[in-house]
């Protein structure tokens, strides 16, 4: 389960995409009492994340949770 576990979240820049990880990381923590989280940004939508940024959230987290559509 995600108990303990670090969450990353990759936003693709659409709007309020950071309130909708915003509300997901609450209630992630409430019911899953996940560990931490790492947010990880997009320039924009039709580029794809930068080799660094996947790195770094494969680094740093047990599951990523990634934004990609409106």
């Amino acid at each position: 389960g995600l108990g303990g576990q670090n969450v990353g979240f990759l936003w693709n820049s659409k709007p309020n995409g950071d309130l909708l990880f915003q509300r997901l990381e609450k209630l992630l923590r409430e019911k899953y009492e996940i560990s931490s989280t790492v947010y990880k940004r997009k320039p924009t939508a039709s580029l794809p994340a930068t080799d660094q940024v996947i790195d770094e959230l494969v680094e740093s987290s047990q599951a990523v949770i990634v934004g990609l559509a409106d």
